[in-house]
């Protein structure tokens, strides 16, 4: 809710990681040989026949299916003197999502996917380097086991907030291999950070926050300071100014946070008491 009180944006909330779903779309065309995605030529012949299909050509797709589970207030559609597509100009549309590291893929694949599909993206992305402080509050939140049954169920998150053809086709299968073992060792780091995903009888251990932490970290650096910033809530719930400097970052001016808002205080009270506010003067430039 916090970055919603800048001008132009639209944020909606969990989706359940369809940004990884998404991906599948495309992995299928990129891993599946032949890999449709990556052939530098056209293909005249044989069953594949297509032409050569432009790199970023899947990032409308990607970008289209999340605008949207992002669309208009209900009001808006069912206004037939309102375009949607007008309503939706000049804004900034964006989501939350917590599951992102639970996909079968790694950082650096997310990343990859993310540089690709969404180039002109910023990402926060928000972690607790306190892990025992998170896994306290994932207790006290969801009441041990039965909580962890209902954060599968309900949302995911802190309870405290927030081509010679021989020659190709030797050439592909060592690439297939490589990439396999790539593959394969991502998905024991993905196993890794969900083992507890499927025990009914446990709850999130710090050793699977850890690795959520080191996912979200990983991220950041793949991903870069142009276009990810990595922010510590165990910093900003006490800092207003680190909340200021990523209102900067999005490239905002003339924003600032006068205090910070305990969203999810005790579970999910919502703070109807501190004003959520960056000044009459903020503006977007872009915009």
């Amino acid at each position: 809710r916090r970055l919603t009180a800048p001008p132009n944006p639209r944020l909606s909330g969990e989706n359940h990681n369809q940004l990884h779903y998404i991906s599948l779309l495309t992995s299928n065309l990129e891993t599946n040989r032949p890999r449709i995605l990556k052939h530098p030529t056209d293909k005249t012949t044989g069953p594949f026949t297509h032409n050569a299909i432009p790199k970023g050509t899947m990032a409308c797709m990607a970008q289209q299916m999340t605008h949207a589970l992002n669309p208009p207030p209900l009001a808006v559609q069912q206004d037939g003197s309102i375009a949607m597509e007008d309503y939706d100009r000049g804004l900034i549309l964006g989501f939350k999502t917590v599951r992102l590291h639970s996909g079968t893929w790694g950082a650096q694949k997310a990343a990859e996917f993310l540089m690709e599909h969404y180039p002109c993206a910023r990402i926060v992305i928000n972690h607790r380097s306190n892990v025992t402080h998170q896994y306290q509050s994932y207790q006290r939140t969801f009441h041990g086991t039965k909580g962890e049954r209902k954060l599968r169920s309900d949302g995911d998150g802190d309870g405290d907030d927030d081509e010679n053809e021989e020659e190709e086709e030797e050439e592909d299968e060592d690439e297939h291999t490589d990439e396999d073992n790539t593959k394969d060792n991502e998905n024991e780091e993905n196993d890794k950070c969900n083992k507890n995903d499927n025990d009914q009888d446990t709850g999130p251990s710090i050793e699977r926050l850890e690795c959520a932490n080191e996912f979200q970290n990983e991220l950041h650096t793949h991903l870069g300071e142009k276009m990810s910033k990595l922010i510590d809530m165990d910093e900003w719930s006490q800092d207003v100014e680190v909340l200021n400097d990523v209102v900067e970052w999005l490239g905002y001016e003339n924003c600032a946070f006068e205090s910070i808002v305990h969203e999810n205080n005790k579970g999910y009270a919502t703070d109807n008491v501190t004003q959520l506010s960056v000044g009459d003067d903020c503006f977007y430039p872009l915009i």
